[in-house]
Parts: C-alpha cells; sequence; structure tokens
C-alpha cells in the first residue's frame, strides 16, 4: 500500500514537471515578443496614435414641434446649423456630455425619417508608444517573474518523481522555496493593473495593492511546509522505534 502511494505521487511529479516545462517555454515565447514589441515601439513616431470605441445616441425632433409647414431644406439649414454649433463647443471644450457612464463626443449629425441622430465617440484615449514600450518592459519583467515561480515549481514537482517519501528533507526545502517565491506575487497583480491603466487609459494612478489571494495561497503554502515538516519528525521517530 506504501508502495503504491509513493508511486502515485512520483507520477504526479512527473506529469506536473512536464506541464511545468510546456509552460515556461510559452512564458519564455511572451517574454521574447514583449520585448520585441517594445523595441518596435521605440521605432515609432512620438506622436503616438488615438482609437476611440464608437457610440451612437438618437436625437429625434418631431415635425409638429417645429410646425407642420417645415420644409426639408428648413431641415436641411437646422441640421447644418446643428452641426456648425456642435463644432464651435467641441472645439471651445463646452462639450461635457455623458452617456451611460462614459465621456460622449459628438462628431456628426445625421438625418432620420422623423428627426436627427447625434453620432460621436466614446472611451477616447491617446497612447504614446514610448510609454506603451515602457509598459511592455514591466509586462515582460512580470512574465520573467512568473518564470522564476515556475522553475521554482518544476524544482518541487522534480523532487516529487524522484522522492522515495513526500517528507524528505529535499521535497521540504523545495516546497519552502515555492513558498518564498510566491510573495512578490501579493503586489505583482496590482503592478500589471497600473500598467495597463496607465497605457491604455491614461491614468495615473500608482497605488499599489495588496492581493489577499495571493497572501493567503502563500500562507496556505507556508502551513503545508510546516505539516511536511511535523511529518518528517514523526516517520523518523517510526523509523527509529523500528
Amino acid at each position: 500500500m506504501k508502495e503504491q502511494a509513493i508511486q502515485k505521487i512520483n507520477k504526479i511529479g512527473k506529469v506536473s514537471g512536464n506541464i511545468t516545462v510546456i509552460c515556461k517555454i510559452l512564458v519564455a515565447l511572451g517574454i521574447a515578443l514583449l520585448l520585441l514589441g517594445s523595441v518596435l515601439c521605440f521605432f515609432v513616431p512620438e506622436n503616438g496614435v488615438t482609437y476611440a470605441t464608437e457610440k451612437t445616441e438618437s436625437m429625434e425632433i418631431d415635425a409638429q414641434i417645429l410646425g407642420t409647414n417645415v420644409t426639408d431644406e428648413e431641415l436641411d439649414q437646422l441640421q447644418q446649423d446643428l452641426e456648425n454649433e456642435m463644432k464651435v463647443e467641441i472645439e471651445s471644450g463646452a462639450v461635457d456630455v455623458t452617456i451611460d457612464g462614459e465621456d460622449f463626443v459628438p462628431t456628426s449629425v445625421e438625418r432620420t425619417e422623423r428627426g436627427f441622430k447625434i453620432v460621436g465617440t466614446a472611451n477616447r484615449y491617446d497612447v504614446d508608444f514610448r510609454e506603451l514600450a515602457w509598459g511592455l518592459l514591466a509586462l515582460a519583467f512580470l512574465l520573467g517573474l512568473t518564470q522564476v515561480t515556475l522553475y521554482f515549481v518544476g524544482f518541487l514537482c522534480k523532487a516529487f518523481r524522484d522522492c522515495e517519501s513526500p517528507f524528505e528533507e529535499n521535497v521540504i526545502k523545495k516546497m519552502q522555496n515555492l513558498a518564498y517565491a510566491l510573495i512578490p506575487w501579493t503586489v505583482a497583480n496590482s503592478l500589471g493593473n497600473i500598467i495597463v491603466d496607465n497605457i491604455l487609459k491614461g491614468s495615473k494612478n500608482i497605488a499599489l495593492s495588496v492581493d489577499l489571494g495571493v497572501v493567503l495561497m502563500v500562507l496556505v503554502v507556508f502551513l503545508l511546509v510546516y505539516i511536511f515538516k511535523y511529518g518528517a519528525i514523526l516517520q523518523q521517530e517510526s523509523d527509529e522505534t523500528l
């Protein structure tokens, strides 16, 4: 029974080790792509690009409000007046419209059957390729941290694959090293969110936060380390008794 349990531990360690190798290859590829992307961004003109998500808002004007004898020419003139007034207000910065919690900037006025339809853009962002390059480098650093963690996971899997007992000193040491490797991740996720917000949304928020989920994971791993240490002591006492 004991030998079967050890064989299962060795098998799981071997399979987990193979999966870890695949993950390390994928992460290494991601790091290479991020580094390549950051280098290319440094060769793009500094002006950057602007992108926006399109939103359409309708404003219906019934002909009875304007008068029963309103002609198409008068409606065309009203459309032109609306576009001119809108253009002036946009240039002066007087337009401040929010639709569904998003900033809305009108761009044109279109005729409909009974009125007008205002077309504009929402969530308009400016991306500086220099900032994008530094952001990609920061993300590459985070992937590098992932790679380091995967190496410690691989060491632990190898220890389980080759062990004759899960309470061996080598297994416990590798598990403890993994717990220490997880500590930087308590703030790493927050750093990743800051990078994305700064690059894509123009946010200047740099406040770091602690990921309680990762903290809990680290504590659980350390708890397992001490449980395994206690198991190793019991096994040693049992061997000495026999």
